[in-house]
């Protein structure tokens, strides 16, 4: 890592076999749609649609780059017909990114590309073209690794076609995951500094928590706490977000200690002397909102990526 604090290399990925030893290597698709699209909401907020659609567009650019250098750089050489088939024989076979570059055009340096074979659009009705900007990116990482040219999309297919459609399931790989969480903050953070970039990755957890408690964890409201916090330690490990404990809980004073192992987010991360995981602090504060209609404020005090192997966070009543 250089000085600045998120700047993406391929370490951040981290070992993924060392971090998620029980949870595995994979996650529900579920946690990366809302991921990125409550990361597109404050961003647009923040930004507006089309910056943020750059930033998006510059953070997929980033992870074609990586991804090329990782997967595909012994392929460099290969005629473009075979270079193409060996880039979605790699994405399949790794279960990493299933998009689809069509056909290129090296004279107009133009290509074609299908958006809703990726992982953002299976299976969902069809968003707006800005939506798929890091997708967009990501082809021209790739592209320009193999090229050495700055390839750019002439046409955008956002219909599915049926007979390219791949059969994606519920589960994806972990690396798309930290891939779009590790550029996105890269490019954040250059624009408007880290704690600015740490405070839009807080927000944008807490609007996912909202969510995550309407559509998982509504029908356990009047629970108790016990068996509240019980059902929600089940669902975490069911989707594979990470395996939630409460070292310390008083509700009267409205304070919570929590760890979470094997955190989706940062287990296997090298350490990196900080504590990475504000989306899950915002996460933890939106869930723990719907349950009480109090406000809460999460901090992680203990990370991966701090030389912790469990994330702990406080929780405190506002």
């Amino acid at each position: 890592m250089t000085d600045r604090t998120y700047e993406f290399n391929w370490d951040i990925i981290g070992d993924l076999q060392e971090g998620r030893p029980n949870l595995g290597e994979e996650v529900n698709l579920v946690l990366y749609r809302l991921m990125q699209y409550t990361f597109l909401d404050v961003s647009v907020k923040k930004f507006g649609s089309e910056e943020t659609g750059r930033l998006f567009r510059d953070a997929g650019h980033i992870a074609g780059r990586f991804f090329f250098d990782n997967f595909l750089k012994d392929h460099k050489g290969l005629p473009l017909d075979n270079f193409l088939a060996k880039l979605h024989a790699v994405l399949g076979e790794n279960g990493i990114r299933y998009c689809r570059i069509d056909s290129v055009n090296v004279g107009t340096e133009e290509f074609s590309f299908s958006v809703a074979t990726g992982i953002e659009g299976v299976g969902q009705d069809l968003l707006e073209i800005n939506d798929y900007q890091y997708d967009v990116g990501f082809a021209e990482g790739i592209l320009f690794k193999y090229t050495g040219k700055k390839f750019k999309p002439g046409t955008v297919n956002v219909d599915t076609v049926q007979e390219i459609l791949p059969k994606l399931g519920d589960q994806i790989n972990l690396v798309p995951y930290r891939m779009l969480q590790y550029t996105v903050r890269d490019v954040i953070e250059q624009k408007i500094g880290t704690e600015a970039c740490n405070q839009l990755f807080y927000d944008a957890g807490d609007v996912a928590g909202h969510f995550f408690f309407d559509n998982f964890m509504a029908e356990f409201k009047d629970l108790p706490l016990n068996g509240f916090v019980g059902e929600l330690q089940r669902i975490l490990k069911d989707l594979k977000v990470g395996i939630l404990r409460v070292e310390k809980a008083d509700p009267e004073k409205g304070q919570f200690t929590l760890t979470v192992s094997e955190d989706l987010d940062c287990s296997g991360l090298p350490d990196l002397g900080i504590e990475v995981c504000n989306y899950d602090e915002g996460l933890i504060a939106g869930i723990f909102y719907k349950y009480t209609g109090i406000t809460f404020n999460v901090k992680e005090v203990d990370c991966w990526s701090s030389g912790d192997r469990t994330c702990r966070f406080a929780v405190n009543r506002a």
